[in-house]
C-alpha cells in the first residue's frame, strides 16, 4: 500500500498553495521537442498517481457532499495544467471546480479561464478538500479530475469519482427475514437498495438491474443469489457501472462487510449428484448443476462487488462471485471483485467464460476454480492485497476425487498477476488440475510465480508465452522464481521469458494503470500466441499479459486501494508503509 510520507491537510481554500508555479514553462518544454511530443512523453512515462472521491457514493437531495483529492508527483518535475468537473452523465451537463467553487464556465482549477490557464507542479497531498456543497438533482453523476500537459490541450492522466443522487431507498432483510423475488423485477438507477439479508432470484424470474445502480449491503447472511432457472440481467456501462458495496462512507468500509453475489446454474460439475453453494441458510437450499453446458444464468457487464465474502469457517468461505455451475451462456465482462474477505472470484464447476476481468485485494485467492471449470478467461488484471494474500490463481480438480470427470481445464489468456513481496503466490494448479496458460504476465510474488502440485495425479498445466518477473523474493532467472516441479513445464513450453515487463503504474493504491510502455518485452512481435477465436473472447490477444500499450480498460468503472486511502483524517490510519510498494523496476 503506498503511503505518503508527508500528510498535507488542506482545505479548498489552501489550493493555491498546494499547487505552485513553475517558472519558465515555455522553455522547459522547448528544450525536449515540440509541446506535443514532450505531452506524449509524459502521457507515457509520467510517475505521478491521482484519484478523486466523494464522501459518499450515494445522496438523498439536498444532501451536502465533499470532494477530495490525493495528489503524489513521484518526483515528477515536469508542471501540468488542472481540471476538475462535475458531469451529469445522462445530459452531458458540466460544472467546473474553479478554487472551491462551482462554476458553468470553463476553468482551470485555480479559476483561470482560456488564455489564461496556468500550468503548475502540484505537490504532494492526501485527502485533499477540492469541493464541498449541495448536490445536484437526482441523476448519475461524476466529478472527473484530469492532469493536463502545459497546453492543456493533452490528458496525461484522468481520476473520476462516480455518485448517484436518489429519490428512492429500498431496504430488504432488515427484519432478518429472506427476500424472494418470484417473478420479474427491475432495479432503477433513482433508487439505492439496500442489502440486509438473503435475497433469492427463483427459478423463472429475472432480476434486472439498469445501469449506474448502487446496491448497499451489510450482514454475513446479505447476499444476492441467483438460483437455479433464476437470471440476471446486470448490463452496466463504463460510465455507468453497476456498484455492490458495503453500507458505509467512503474510508469506512471493509473486507467481509457482505457476503456477495451467488449465481447457481444448470451446467455440469464433476461432484456426484448435486453440489450445495457455501454461505446460503438453510444449507441444502443453493443446489446447482446439470447437464447444460450451454445454459445462461443471465449477464453480468461492468458489475462492481466490493467488500464482500464471509469467512465463516475453512469449509464455508463465500466469495465476492461464486460461479457455481453456471453455463457458457452467460455473460460475465468487465467486472471487478475489490477487498473481498475471501476469494476474488471463484468457478465452482461450469463452462462460464470471463474477460475483462479484475480482482484486486482479496485476502485469500484473487482467482480460484474448482469441481470441473472449463471456461475461458482471457484479459484480466490481478492485484494481489498489500497486507493479506495467497495466491493469484488456483486451482483444483476435486480435492476428493483427482480423477473425477470433467476435469478442471479452463484456458487463461492474457492476465497480468501482481503479487506482492510480502508473500503469496502467482499461480497454484494441484489435484488434478489440467489447463493451459497462455500470455500471461507473472510478477512480484513473494513466493514462486508457478507452484504446480504435479504429485497430485492428472495434474498437468501447459504454459506458453508467460513472462515472470521479481518473483519468489525479487529473483530475475527464469527457473529461480519457479517451484522446481515447474522446470519441464516452462521449458518444454514455447516462449516463457523472464524479464521486466515496464509496466506503468501497478501500485496498491487508487487509479492504477498496468499497460506496458514502449520498449517492453509484453508488446514484442512474436513474444505472444496469438489467441484463436474458437478459444478466446478475441482473437487480438497476442501480446503478454492482460493489456495492449494503448488501451488501459480499467479506466473509469473500476475502484482500487485500500480502504485507508480514502479516509479523511490520516490520523486514523493504522497499517504502517510497505516498503515494497514502490515502482517497480520503472
Amino acid at each position: 500500500m503506498q503511503r505518503f510520507l508527508t500528510r498535507l491537510l488542506l482545505g479548498a481554500t489552501l489550493l493555491p498553495m498546494v499547487l505552485a508555479p513553475v517558472a519558465n514553462t515555455t522553455a522547459m518544454a522547448a528544450s525536449s521537442g515540440s509541446q506535443k511530443q514532450l505531452g506524449d512523453v509524459l502521457v507515457q512515462n509520467t510517475p505521478a498517481t491521482h484519484f478523486i472521491w466523494t464522501d459518499k457514493l450515494w445522496y438523498e437531495a439536498g444532501a451536502t457532499q465533499t470532494l477530495r483529492w490525493t495528489f503524489d508527483p513521484q518526483g515528477e518535475a515536469y508542471p501540468f495544467t488542472v481540471f476538475v468537473y462535475r458531469e451529469n452523465i445522462t445530459t452531458g451537463e458540466r460544472m467546473y471546480v474553479s478554487n472551491g467553487s462551482l462554476t458553468a464556465d470553463v476553468h482551470d482549477v485555480f479559476g483561470n479561464a482560456p488564455g489564461s490557464f496556468l500550468p503548475m507542479l502540484p505537490s504532494e497531498t492526501r485527502a485533499q478538500v477540492l469541493y464541498t456543497g449541495g448536490v445536484p438533482a437526482t441523476g448519475n453523476y461524476h466529478f472527473v479530475a484530469e492532469l493536463r500537459d502545459v497546453t492543456a490541450t493533452q490528458i496525461v492522466k484522468r481520476a473520476w469519482a462516480k455518485f448517484n443522487v436518489v429519490s428512492n431507498i429500498v431496504t430488504m432483510g432488515a427484519n432478518g427475514q429472506d427476500t424472494e423475488i418470484s417473478s420479474d423485477a427491475t432495479w432503477t438507477a433513482d433508487t439505492v437498495y439496500r442489502i440486509y439479508h438473503q435475497v433469492f432470484v427463483n427459478d423463472g424470474a429475472t432480476l434486472t438491474i439498469e445501469p449506474g445502480t448502487i446496491v448497499v449491503a451489510n450482514g454475513q447472511n446479505a447476499v444476492l443469489v441467483i438460483e437455479r432457472g433464476g437470471k440476471i440481467m446486470a448490463q452496466g456501462r463504463r460510465e455507468l457501472p453497476i456498484v455492490m458495496t458495503c453500507d458505509g462512507d467512503m474510508g469506512e468500509r471493509y473486507s467481509g462487510c457482505w457476503a456477495g453475489i451467488i449465481l447457481l446454474g444448470k451446467a455440469t460439475h464433476n461432484f456426484a449428484g448435486n453440489a450445495i453453494a457455501e454461505g446460503v441458510i438453510p444449507a441444502t437450499r443453493p443446489v446447482y448443476g446439470g447437464n447444460d453446458d450451454d445454459d445462461s444464468s443471465g449477464v453480468l457487464e461492468y458489475v462492481r462487488v466490493e467488500f464482500a465474502g464471509v469467512d465463516f469457517s475453512n469449509e464455508i468461505q463465500p466469495n465476492a462471485f461464486g460461479f457455481h455451475g453456471i453455463g457458457r451462456g452467460t455473460v460475465i465482462r468487465h467486472i471487478q471483485a475489490h477487498e473481498g474477505e475471501d476469494d476474488g472470484i471463484e468457478f465452482f464447476g461450469g463452462t462460464a467464460n470471463l474477460s475483462y476481468f479484475v480482482s484486486d485485494g482479496s485476502k485469500d485467492d484473487s482467482l480460484d476454480s474448482t469441481f470441473g471449470w472449463r471456461g475461458v478467461a482471457q484479459f484480466g488484471f490481478i492485484l494481489q492485497d498489500a497486507v493479506e494474500a495467497d495466491r493469484g490463481y488456483e486451482g483444483d480438480g476435486n480435492e476428493n476425487g483427482f480423477a473425477n470427470t470433467p476435469l478442471t481445464d479452463p484456458k487463461i489468456w492474457n492476465v497480468t498477476f501482481v503479487g506482492q513481496q510480502s508473500g503469496g503466490r502467482g499461480l497454484n494448479p494441484r489435484r488434478g488440475h489440467k489447463g493451459t496458460f497462455n500470455n500471461n504476465i507473472i510478477m512480484n510474488f513473494g513466493n514462486d510465480g508457478i507452484d504446480p502440485v504435479l504429485a497430485d495425479a492428472g495434474t498437468d498445466p501447459k504454459l506458453n508465452a508467460n513472462l515472470f518477473w521479481l518473483n519468489a523474493g525479487g529473483k530475475t532467472g527464469l527457473l529461480d522464481q519457479n517451484d522446481s516441479q515447474a522446470a519441464d513445464i516452462l521449458t518444454n513450453g514455447m516462449r516463457n521469458i523472464a524479464a521486466n515487463p515496464l509496466l506503468r503504474n501497478i501500485r496498491f493504491e487508487g487509479n492504477p494503470d498496468p499497460r506496458p510502455r514502449d520498449g517492453s518485452p509484453a508488446l514484442m512481435v512474436g513474444a505472444g500466441l496469438t489467441p484463436p477465436s474458437s478459444d478466446v473472447s478475441s482473437p487480438e490477444g497476442s501480446f503478454i499479459g492482460g493489456f495492449s500499450a494503448t488501451e488501459n480498460w480499467l479506466e473509469e468503472w473500476t475502484f482500487f486501494g485500500s480502504e485507508d486511502n480514502y479516509d479523511a483524517d490520516p490520523s486514523n490510519d493504522t497499517i504502517t508503509p510497505d516498503p515494497n510498494q514502490t515502482p517497480i523496476a520503472q
